[in-house]
């Protein structure tokens, strides 16, 4: 038995390096092509940087007769979509991913179980992993949220829901989260900082989100941000550098910060009021 171990480990040891270095890049490759391997990590894919009149966005989600969403960022740590409700959405859940509703314009309600929630403009809801949630509208006008997914879904990860299953999964899962933005932005401006800010909800490494008030002449910037930043602005102006993309926002405008870049939000002198800002980030980051 000892000189079949050691013929057996001097045959390993002659195995020549290029050879062991081919085998894991044929193992690589397999797993690349297969879809099992992310060549640039994960939350760090190549995304570009950009900015989003979601005015715009929303005129394509016309003859909308249920519900439909139009994609506007897509990563291995979150999704973020404009999603325009004619109707209802039913019962479901999402069974790894937290869902976090903006309510852009309309209302409507959200039931978890025998919980019922009222949205209208301005309100945030959040819905974490395994909380059955059902959707509808109960004004004239559509319902149109933004929806942020952190990890984002797939077909395998959400279930429709039967109605005894909804009230069974309601019993055992964690309370929904509802913030009124504007409220919340009043108490974050008390706090004395130079910039005003707030995390909301934090989804363990893949993801955040929270409020940020910019005064004028105040800015937010990095020289290598850690995670993508999909950044709204709530109201008021702002000037935009991501790289080499400049652009001057506005509100209802979306801008999209690639991890990895340069960057600098600011509020210009000439702005008579604070502009205001939700992020929502993928992986989580710290906001100033």
């Amino acid at each position: 038995m000892r000189s079949v171990r050691k013929r057996s480990g001097r045959s390993m040891s002659n195995i020549p390096v290029w050879l062991i270095a081919a085998l894991l890049a044929l193992v690589g490759g397999i797993l690349l092509l297969s879809g099992l391997l992310n060549p640039a990590g994960p939350g760090n894919e190549m995304i570009d940087p950009a900015v989003i009149s979601l005015s715009q966005k929303l005129a394509l989600l016309s003859d909308v007769t249920g519900a439909k969403a139009e994609p506007l960022f897509d990563s291995s740590k979150a999704s973020l979509a404009l999603l325009r409700v004619e109707s209802q959405i039913p019962a479901h859940v999402h069974h790894k991913s937290n869902e976090v509703l903006y309510v852009l314009s309309g209302t409507g309600k959200a039931h978890t179980g025998s919980a019922e929630y009222d949205l209208s403009p301005g309100i945030l809801f959040i819905a974490f992993a395994k909380t059955p949630i059902e959707l509808e509208k109960t004004g004239d006008q559509p319902l149109d949220l933004l929806i942020f997914l952190t990890p984002p879904s797939n077909e395998k990860n959400v279930t429709r829901l039967k109605p005894e299953e909804f009230s069974a999964l309601s019993k055992n899962s964690l309370l929904p989260l509802l913030v009124n933005v504007p409220e919340r932005m009043k108490s974050i401006s008390i706090q004395g900082k130079a910039i005003p800010s707030t995390t909301l909800s934090n989804f363990s490494a893949d993801g955040n989100l929270g409020l940020i008030q910019l005064p004028q002449s105040q800015k937010i910037s990095a020289d290598k941000v850690s995670a993508n930043l999909l950044i709204y602005v709530l109201n008021g102006t702002a000037n935009a550098k991501i790289n080499s993309l400049e652009a001057t926002l506005k509100s209802g405008d979306l801008v999209i910060v690639p991890a990895r870049s340069k960057f600098v939000i600011e509020s210009p002198e000439e702005n008579q009021s604070s502009t205001e800002l939700i992020f929502f980030s993928a992986p989580p980051w710290q906001a100033p």
